[in-house]
Protein backbone atom coordinates (compact mmCIF):
# COMPACT_ATOMS: atom_id res chain seq x y z
CA UNK A 1 0.00 0.00 0.00
CA UNK A 2 2.73 2.54 0.82
CA UNK A 3 4.77 1.79 -2.27
CA UNK A 4 1.39 2.44 -4.03
CA UNK A 5 0.75 5.51 -2.61
CA UNK A 6 4.06 6.83 -3.89
CA UNK A 7 2.83 6.74 -7.12
CA UNK A 8 2.58 10.01 -9.13
CA UNK A 9 -1.05 10.97 -9.92
CA UNK A 10 -2.67 8.50 -7.97
CA UNK A 11 -5.57 9.12 -5.83
CA UNK A 12 -5.01 8.15 -2.27
CA UNK A 13 -8.54 6.88 -2.52
CA UNK A 14 -7.97 4.25 -5.37
CA UNK A 15 -4.74 2.98 -4.05
CA UNK A 16 -6.52 -0.32 -2.37
CA UNK A 17 -8.31 -1.57 -5.74
CA UNK A 18 -5.48 -0.16 -8.52
CA UNK A 19 -3.85 -3.50 -8.31
CA UNK A 20 -6.92 -5.67 -9.70
CA UNK A 21 -7.47 -3.24 -12.39
CA UNK A 22 -4.01 -3.01 -13.38
CA UNK A 23 -4.43 -7.06 -13.71
CA UNK A 24 -7.39 -7.02 -15.60
CA UNK A 25 -6.34 -3.83 -17.91
CA UNK A 26 -3.03 -5.65 -18.50
CA UNK A 27 -5.14 -9.22 -19.80
CA UNK A 28 -6.87 -6.77 -21.88
CA UNK A 29 -3.69 -5.08 -23.67
CA UNK A 30 -2.46 -8.91 -23.99
CA UNK A 31 -5.55 -10.49 -25.30
CA UNK A 32 -6.91 -7.66 -28.01
CA UNK A 33 -2.89 -7.40 -28.80
CA UNK A 34 -3.13 -3.65 -27.55
CA UNK A 35 -0.09 -1.34 -27.30
CA UNK A 36 -0.76 2.01 -25.99
CA UNK A 37 -4.04 3.09 -24.81
CA UNK A 38 -5.00 7.30 -24.44
CA UNK A 39 -6.94 8.63 -21.34
CA UNK A 40 -9.60 10.48 -21.51
CA UNK A 41 -9.03 14.25 -19.64
CA UNK A 42 -13.21 13.77 -18.89
CA UNK A 43 -15.08 11.80 -16.31
CA UNK A 44 -18.71 11.62 -15.15
CA UNK A 45 -19.30 15.07 -13.98
CA UNK A 46 -18.43 16.66 -17.77
CA UNK A 47 -20.93 13.84 -19.34
CA UNK A 48 -23.84 15.07 -16.46
CA UNK A 49 -22.63 18.71 -17.86
CA UNK A 50 -22.97 18.12 -21.67
CA UNK A 51 -26.15 16.49 -20.76
CA UNK A 52 -27.39 19.26 -19.21
CA UNK A 53 -26.52 22.01 -21.94
CA UNK A 54 -27.88 19.93 -24.89
CA UNK A 55 -31.31 19.30 -23.11
CA UNK A 56 -31.30 23.12 -22.72
CA UNK A 57 -29.65 24.80 -25.98
CA UNK A 58 -28.98 22.16 -28.25
CA UNK A 59 -26.17 24.16 -29.60
CA UNK A 60 -23.46 22.46 -28.00
CA UNK A 61 -21.05 20.67 -30.48
CA UNK A 62 -20.72 17.12 -29.41
CA UNK A 63 -17.86 16.09 -32.17
CA UNK A 64 -17.62 12.57 -33.04
CA UNK A 65 -21.10 11.48 -30.40
CA UNK A 66 -23.05 10.93 -33.24
CA UNK A 67 -21.34 8.50 -34.59
CA UNK A 68 -21.17 7.11 -31.36
CA UNK A 69 -24.91 6.57 -32.03
CA UNK A 70 -25.36 5.43 -34.56
CA UNK A 71 -22.92 2.67 -34.30
CA UNK A 72 -24.62 2.12 -31.43
CA UNK A 73 -27.83 1.45 -32.79
CA UNK A 74 -26.43 -0.61 -35.80
CA UNK A 75 -24.67 -2.89 -33.21
CA UNK A 76 -27.90 -2.99 -31.83
CA UNK A 77 -29.08 -4.13 -34.77
CA UNK A 78 -26.41 -7.19 -35.92
CA UNK A 79 -26.53 -8.55 -32.27
CA UNK A 80 -30.50 -9.57 -33.23
CA UNK A 81 -29.54 -10.69 -36.72
CA UNK A 82 -32.43 -7.91 -38.07
CA UNK A 83 -32.73 -7.67 -41.60
CA UNK A 84 -30.45 -4.69 -42.52
CA UNK A 85 -31.76 -4.26 -46.17
CA UNK A 86 -34.84 -3.77 -45.18
CA UNK A 87 -34.26 -1.74 -42.04
CA UNK A 88 -31.97 0.63 -44.61
CA UNK A 89 -34.53 0.95 -47.01
CA UNK A 90 -36.93 2.44 -44.26
CA UNK A 91 -34.47 4.20 -42.95
CA UNK A 92 -34.07 6.07 -46.29
CA UNK A 93 -38.00 6.90 -46.85
CA UNK A 94 -38.12 8.12 -43.02
CA UNK A 95 -35.77 10.75 -43.43
CA UNK A 96 -36.72 11.31 -46.69
CA UNK A 97 -40.12 12.18 -44.91
CA UNK A 98 -38.51 13.74 -42.00
CA UNK A 99 -36.40 16.17 -43.89
CA UNK A 100 -39.32 17.43 -46.20
CA UNK A 101 -41.86 18.00 -43.14
CA UNK A 102 -39.26 19.30 -40.56
CA UNK A 103 -39.08 22.61 -42.63
CA UNK A 104 -43.01 23.22 -41.63
CA UNK A 105 -42.70 22.11 -38.44
CA UNK A 106 -39.79 22.92 -35.41
CA UNK A 107 -37.60 19.46 -35.67
CA UNK A 108 -33.97 19.23 -34.38
CA UNK A 109 -30.84 17.09 -35.13
CA UNK A 110 -31.71 15.26 -32.02
CA UNK A 111 -35.40 14.05 -33.13
CA UNK A 112 -33.71 12.86 -36.65
CA UNK A 113 -31.47 10.55 -34.54
CA UNK A 114 -34.35 9.23 -32.61
CA UNK A 115 -36.47 8.49 -35.69
CA UNK A 116 -33.23 6.81 -37.23
CA UNK A 117 -32.51 4.65 -34.50
CA UNK A 118 -36.39 3.20 -34.84
CA UNK A 119 -36.08 2.57 -37.92
CA UNK A 120 -32.54 1.05 -37.95
CA UNK A 121 -34.17 -1.03 -34.53
CA UNK A 122 -37.83 -1.29 -35.33
CA UNK A 123 -38.06 -5.26 -36.24
CA UNK A 124 -35.69 -7.05 -33.71
CA UNK A 125 -38.39 -7.68 -31.76
CA UNK A 126 -38.89 -10.18 -34.44
CA UNK A 127 -35.55 -11.90 -32.88
CA UNK A 128 -37.85 -12.78 -29.68
CA UNK A 129 -40.90 -13.72 -31.78
CA UNK A 130 -43.47 -12.78 -35.04
CA UNK A 131 -46.27 -12.75 -32.85
CA UNK A 132 -46.20 -8.66 -31.37
CA UNK A 133 -42.63 -8.35 -32.64
CA UNK A 134 -43.53 -4.26 -32.13
CA UNK A 135 -43.90 -4.74 -28.47
CA UNK A 136 -40.87 -6.49 -28.05
CA UNK A 137 -38.92 -4.38 -30.30
CA UNK A 138 -39.48 -1.67 -27.28
CA UNK A 139 -38.54 -3.98 -25.10
CA UNK A 140 -35.44 -4.83 -26.40
CA UNK A 141 -34.77 -1.36 -27.24
CA UNK A 142 -36.09 -0.10 -23.50
CA UNK A 143 -33.30 -2.24 -22.02
CA UNK A 144 -30.50 -2.17 -24.37
CA UNK A 145 -27.10 -0.26 -24.01
CA UNK A 146 -27.71 2.18 -26.84
CA UNK A 147 -24.72 5.00 -26.08
CA UNK A 148 -25.05 8.03 -26.52
CA UNK A 149 -28.64 8.20 -25.74
CA UNK A 150 -30.07 9.10 -22.25
CA UNK A 151 -32.82 7.51 -20.78
CA UNK A 152 -35.22 9.99 -22.02
CA UNK A 153 -34.25 9.63 -25.13
CA UNK A 154 -34.43 5.70 -25.20
CA UNK A 155 -37.77 5.81 -24.04
CA UNK A 156 -38.81 7.98 -27.02
CA UNK A 157 -36.97 5.61 -29.43
CA UNK A 158 -38.71 2.74 -28.23
CA UNK A 159 -42.27 3.29 -28.06
CA UNK A 160 -41.68 5.09 -31.99
CA UNK A 161 -40.36 1.48 -32.64
CA UNK A 162 -43.50 0.03 -30.54
CA UNK A 163 -46.05 2.08 -32.77
CA UNK A 164 -44.64 1.35 -36.20
CA UNK A 165 -47.44 -0.73 -36.89
CA UNK A 166 -50.96 -2.34 -35.08
CA UNK A 167 -52.08 0.06 -33.26
CA UNK A 168 -51.55 3.54 -32.50
CA UNK A 169 -50.02 5.17 -29.03
CA UNK A 170 -52.68 4.89 -26.48
CA UNK A 171 -52.68 5.71 -22.45
CA UNK A 172 -53.12 3.07 -21.56
CA UNK A 173 -49.89 1.62 -22.89
CA UNK A 174 -47.36 1.98 -19.70
CA UNK A 175 -44.59 2.69 -21.71
CA UNK A 176 -46.59 5.81 -23.61
CA UNK A 177 -47.97 6.92 -20.38
CA UNK A 178 -45.27 7.94 -18.24
CA UNK A 179 -43.57 9.96 -21.20
CA UNK A 180 -44.45 13.46 -20.56
CA UNK A 181 -46.94 15.62 -23.00
CA UNK A 182 -44.42 16.88 -25.12
CA UNK A 183 -42.66 13.55 -25.54
CA UNK A 184 -45.59 12.10 -26.29
CA UNK A 185 -46.57 14.38 -29.03
CA UNK A 186 -42.80 13.71 -30.70
CA UNK A 187 -43.77 9.89 -30.44
CA UNK A 188 -46.59 10.73 -31.98
CA UNK A 189 -45.23 12.77 -35.05
CA UNK A 190 -42.23 10.50 -35.87
CA UNK A 191 -44.19 7.03 -35.50
CA UNK A 192 -46.46 8.68 -37.69
CA UNK A 193 -43.68 9.01 -39.91
CA UNK A 194 -42.12 5.64 -39.28
CA UNK A 195 -45.32 3.85 -39.92
CA UNK A 196 -45.57 5.06 -43.55
CA UNK A 197 -41.99 4.26 -44.30
CA UNK A 198 -42.13 0.88 -42.91
CA UNK A 199 -45.12 -0.03 -44.65
CA UNK A 200 -43.10 1.26 -48.09
CA UNK A 201 -41.36 -1.49 -47.55
CA UNK A 202 -43.62 -3.64 -46.85
CA UNK A 203 -42.71 -6.60 -48.99
CA UNK A 204 -38.95 -5.94 -47.95
CA UNK A 205 -37.51 -5.32 -51.52
CA UNK A 206 -36.88 -2.32 -51.62
CA UNK A 207 -40.01 -1.07 -54.43
CA UNK A 208 -39.65 2.39 -54.00
CA UNK A 209 -36.32 4.10 -54.95
CA UNK A 210 -37.42 7.78 -54.00
CA UNK A 211 -40.50 9.66 -52.93
CA UNK A 212 -41.25 13.19 -54.41
CA UNK A 213 -43.45 15.13 -51.19
CA UNK A 214 -45.20 18.48 -51.71
CA UNK A 215 -48.04 19.69 -49.62
CA UNK A 216 -50.65 21.91 -51.49
CA UNK A 217 -53.56 22.94 -48.76
CA UNK A 218 -53.91 20.41 -45.97
CA UNK A 219 -52.46 17.45 -48.40
CA UNK A 220 -49.60 16.13 -48.43
CA UNK A 221 -48.78 14.27 -51.70
CA UNK A 222 -46.46 11.47 -51.54
CA UNK A 223 -45.66 10.33 -55.06
CA UNK A 224 -43.41 7.35 -55.23
CA UNK A 225 -40.73 7.23 -57.77
CA UNK A 226 -38.13 5.14 -60.04
CA UNK A 227 -40.11 1.80 -58.58
CA UNK A 228 -38.46 -1.64 -59.42
CA UNK A 229 -42.02 -3.05 -59.44
CA UNK A 230 -45.70 -2.45 -59.13
CA UNK A 231 -46.01 -0.92 -55.78
CA UNK A 232 -49.72 -2.15 -55.67
CA UNK A 233 -48.64 -3.63 -51.72
CA UNK A 234 -46.57 -0.56 -50.48
CA UNK A 235 -49.36 1.91 -51.72
CA UNK A 236 -52.01 -0.44 -49.80
CA UNK A 237 -49.73 -0.88 -46.97
CA UNK A 238 -49.32 3.08 -46.41
CA UNK A 239 -52.99 3.88 -47.06
CA UNK A 240 -53.68 1.17 -43.61
CA UNK A 241 -51.17 3.18 -41.76
CA UNK A 242 -51.01 6.79 -42.52
CA UNK A 243 -53.77 7.73 -39.97
CA UNK A 244 -51.45 8.58 -36.83
CA UNK A 245 -49.11 10.65 -39.24
CA UNK A 246 -52.38 12.69 -40.28
CA UNK A 247 -53.46 12.94 -37.11
CA UNK A 248 -50.73 14.27 -35.21
CA UNK A 249 -49.26 16.49 -38.71
CA UNK A 250 -53.38 17.46 -39.74
CA UNK A 251 -52.72 16.68 -43.50
CA UNK A 252 -54.52 14.63 -45.38
CA UNK A 253 -51.82 12.09 -46.92
CA UNK A 254 -52.42 10.93 -50.69
CA UNK A 255 -49.88 7.96 -51.85
CA UNK A 256 -49.63 8.47 -55.57
CA UNK A 257 -47.65 6.15 -58.25
CA UNK A 258 -47.33 7.22 -61.96
CA UNK A 259 -46.35 5.11 -64.14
Amino acid sequence: MAERLSIPGLDPKRADIITAGAVILEQIFSDLKIEKMTLSSFALREGIIMNYIQQRSGEFDFGHLTDVRYNSDRHGGERTSYDKEHSDQVLKLANKIFDFIKLKFDFSDDEREYLEAAAILHDIGYYISHTDHHKHSYYLIRNADMLGFNDKEIEIIANVARYHRKSHPKLKHEGYHKLDQQSKELVNKLGGILRIADALDRSHKSVVNDLDISIKDKVMEIKLKSCNAEPSLEMWGANIRKGLFEQSFGYDVKIKYDR
